[in-house]
């Protein structure tokens, strides 16, 4: 495990980004996170970290930053919205901008860890699991953004000291994405049926633990990992998984996909008032009604560096809803 060094975070105010620091610092490391100017950093500030205020997609900004760090963990991106050009712009050009900062300033970098996504890899069908050497067939401007960076970096890795992590949907205290719209609606004893489909998951303390012995591994430089629970969920079991904890009982609501369509152009003109991103748009409803599969195995991981998940989905979900619960979210 990484004890004791200089390391640099992106993406810190995130869900992901917020419980990586926690462990970093737990384990004695000097960690300093790189904070766009105008994020809400109320949380960062219970860590004893360092704060550095730049943007990713201004280069010129980033090139003394980067000076004298060992790891670099790169987790800040655009997740949600309608403008495609603003994926390619904070998850693609952001990206090769910090690594180019790296490159011309980052002599002490040992790695590069990059936080992808599964999806870079498509939907699967209903028998296929997909590993690492899948082909890429990206079905979002999201992941085809973050596919873009995965090429620039594999492009450097004979150079550069790269690892890249995909996830699947990952979920714990802190997420306000993932399943937090099913425990609001489970709670409030409505469930909205929006059709079968299965995925894998990964719990956050799982994610953070896995991203940090890649980190480490010399087995992992220049490769490419999914991280996750190598078991696959339906979203029937997800849900009554959900409604098991919680113990309420919902009245089933059917969402055909004109209706949930049309709440997404709503959530996008809301969006567009409050400038705010919404949470679900046009985009993502045709992409993800028409893809309800989304099979992956994450068994290289376990070959290379012993990779191991702790919180199988049940115990994570309890764990999520009981943080839930405490902060007066459901």
């Amino acid at each position: 495990m990484i004890k004791n060094k200089k390391v640099l975070v992106t993406g810190a105010t995130g869900f992901l980004g917020g419980n990586l620091i926690v462990e970093l610092v737990k384990n004695g490391n000097r960690v300093t996170c790189l904070v766009k100017p105008g994020d809400n950093i109320e949380r960062l500030l219970k860590s004893d970290i360092n704060i550095v205020y730049a943007d990713i997609t201004k280069k010129e900004l980033l090139i003394n930053v980067v000076e004298g760090f060992e790891y670099v963990f790169h987790l800040a991106g655009l997740l949600g919205g309608n403008n495609p050009q603003k994926f390619y712009k904070v998850n693609y050009e952001g990206t090769r901008n910090l690594v180019e900062a790296c490159l011309q300033n980052g002599g002490n970098l040992k790695r590069f860890v990059f936080a992808s996504s599964a999806t870079v890899m498509g939907p699967t069908t209903k028998d296929e699991i997909l590993d690492e050497s899948a082909s890429y067939k990206p079905v979002t401007d999201y992941a085809k953004s973050k596919l873009m960076a995965e090429q620039y970096l594999n492009s450097l890795k004979c150079d550069f000291p790269i690892t890249i992590i995909r996830f699947p949907v990952v979920y714990g205290p802190g997420s306000f994405g993932g399943f937090y719209n099913l425990f609001k609606l489970l709670n409030k004893q409505i469930f909205l049926d929006v059709g079968y489909g299965e995925m894998n998951v990964c719990f956050v303390q799982d994610a953070v633990e896995g991203m940090m012995q890649a980190a480490e591994s010399e087995n992992t430089k220049g490769k490419t990992y999914i991280l996750g629970e190598k078991m696959i969920y339906s979203t029937v079991i997800i849900k009554n998984m959900v409604i098991k904890i919680l113990k309420k009982y919902p009245i089933r609501i059917i969402a055909p996909y004109f209706l949930v369509y049309i709440i997404s152009i709503l959530f996008e003109i809301h969006g567009k008032i409050s400038k705010q991103i919404p949470a679900i748009t046009r985009n993502e409803v045709s992409s993800y009604f028409k893809h309800r599969y989304w099979r992956f195995n994450p068994e290289k991981a376990v070959q290379d560096f012993s990779f191991k998940t702790c919180y199988p989905l049940e115990k994570g979900l309890v764990i999520t809803a009981n943080w839930y619960k405490r902060n007066g979210l459901i």
